[in-house]
């Protein structure tokens, strides 16, 4: 008689099966998600895909979740560990590099190339995390930068000081994933890229008040 599966092991299957479709989403994009592709690159049997996925909008929804679930747990440990104010700000924005870095799939599946997911899914099991926590992150960021240099913003507009503090730092992130490569482009080190943006939102974010 089979032993039970446990539940790691479970994990293992299904961490590997978004694995190899991030792969797939990566070379191809979303016409390369099909479950029999998945499950020759595991060596598995498709029924066993089902086994965790219902179809491919379910496989496509996990795709998200454990993709933004990898940016999260990048993300939001440095936050939380630093110090308030502009050192935040500065451990935030190399954390954020260093994902689009580190994980250039994830990055662009999340923030550059976004599977839109079916609607009618019933509820995820498996959420891919609380974006509305990382934007009060972002806006306690902005809060503490502007409470360093002495000014007291109006709280109706801490949400577009959030949202610009998120825009200055995925775009040096985004070029980092897109063309950090581009033999055609002289990059300054990246380094000195990420300490100028830090630079510029943080002397700027008093003028948008």
């Amino acid at each position: 008689m089979p032993r039970p599966k446990g539940s790691r092991q479970v994990l293992d299957v299904r961490n590997r099966a978004l694995d190899a479709a991030l792969d797939l989403y990566s070379a191809e994009g979303r016409s390369g998600l099909q479950m029999r592709r998945i499950a020759a690159e595991l060596g598995c049997a498709v029924g066993t895909l089902y086994q965790h996925f219902a179809g491919k909008a379910e496989l496509e929804r996990a795709l998200v979740s454990y993709a933004f679930q990898r940016f999260l747990a990048r993300v939001m440990p440095v936050a939380m560990d630093a110090a308030p104010g502009r050192a935040r700000l500065q451990a935030v924005a190399r954390a954020y590099v260093d994902f689009a870095r580190q994980y250039p799939r994830e990055f662009r599946l999340v923030f550059l190339a976004p599977i839109e997911v079916d609607p009618t899914l019933p509820p995820d099991p498996q959420p891919a995390g609380d974006t509305d926590t990382a934007m009060q992150m972002g806006a306690a960021v902005a809060h503490e930068c502007l409470a360093e240099q002495g000014v007291t913003p109006p709280p109706d507009r801490m949400l577009v000081l959030a949202q610009t503090l998120w825009a200055g730092l995925h775009g040096v992130a985004a070029l980092v994933a897109t063309l950090d490569h581009d033999p055609d482009i002289v990059w300054a080190p990246l380094d000195a890229r990420i300490d100028a943006m830090v630079e510029v939102l943080y002397r700027g974010l008093p003028a948008a008040v």
